[in-house]
């Protein structure tokens, strides 16, 4: 398969999850870097710019959430695509409060995650909302 040309982090506690989703997205032609938590994630994006984060809320240490608010800070910011289990309403409503591309309710099937990143990819162009509450 082609290269796309798109970096992807995964930022998950879960190793053998970072494992299986890096497996997949290289194999899509993606490139890939990961980190285990919220200050590892942050200073990856510091580092190295990234076009997806796939990201969960549960990181121990610091919120996917709280790194999620940084991440949309930053001068060119990622589409970020949240990852958990926690479906409640507040978990939801602040993850778009804070502009969560999309969020993905844990578990969901490993094979699905290079469809979501690459409609995140196609829906990029031009992308901007704002939540008013």
């Amino acid at each position: 398969m082609k290269p796309l040309d798109h970096i992807v982090f995964v930022v998950d506690d879960d190793r053998g999850l970072r494992l299986a989703l890096s497996t997949l997205l290289k194999d899509a032609g993606h490139d890939v870097e990961t980190a285990g938590d919220g200050p590892e994630a942050l200073s990856l994006l510091q580092d190295r710019p990234c076009d997806i984060v796939l990201l969960d809320i549960g990181l121990p240490s610091m919120s996917g959430l709280d790194v999620l608010a940084r991440a949309r800070a930053l001068e060119t910011p990622p589409l970020v695509i949240m990852m958990t289990a926690d479906d409640t309403p507040e978990t939801v409503l602040e993850s778009v409060r804070r502009q969560a591309f999309r969020y993905l309710r844990k578990p969901f099937p490993p094979n699905a995650i290079a469809e979501v990143v690459n409609d995140a990819l196609r829906s990029a162009a031009g992308l901007s909302f704002e939540v008013v509450s």
